[in-house]
């Protein structure tokens, strides 16, 4: 089966604006909770293959992750390296879409779905939940700070 979570936000900015600020993995930690930190391993701007090296706020985690999909102001799919979860792990993987939203703003939908192994297969419906909670929170925060000029 597997989790699978999908959110949207609208957000009153530009699409490629939005898909820009999206498209910089460390500005992960400016609006996902989660994050403690998020550092560009790969040179250049971000593009397909770019990879990053992220920390986590709790558990005090590290791993990378990489932008598998890159669409130019359109399309992000990200996948990351596994992280270890108790008697279990978690590899994150999943996709941003942007699409233009009357007026002038963009709709961002989002797709969450790792890779559960070991003892967190058997907790596919609570992580569902935990990850349903903290990423509508996060794009809510993301949408506060574009549309409050906090992006650029």
């Amino acid at each position: 089966m597997g989790v699978r979570v999908e959110l949207e936000v609208e957000i009153a900015r530009p699409r490629a604006e939005v898909f820009d600020y999206l498209a910089r993995g460390e500005n992960m930690p400016r609006w996902m909770s989660e994050f403690h930190s998020v550092e560009q391993l790969s040179d250049g701007a971000p593009g397909l293959g770019t990879t990053y090296r992220y920390r986590l706020k709790r558990p005090r985690r590290a791993s990378t992750i990489e932008w598998v999909e890159f669409e130019q102001g359109r399309r992000l799919a990200f996948a990351g390296g596994r992280i270890r979860a108790g008697f279990g792990s978690l590899a994150p993987g999943g996709s941003l879409t942007l699409e233009d939203a009357d007026p002038g703003g963009t709709r961002v939908r989002t797709v969450y779905e790792p890779k559960l192994g070991g003892v967190m297969r058997l907790m596919e419906r609570p992580v569902a939940a935990s990850i349903r909670r903290g990423r509508a929170g996060d794009l809510q925060r993301l949408k506060q700070l574009l549309e409050n000029g906090g992006g650029t």
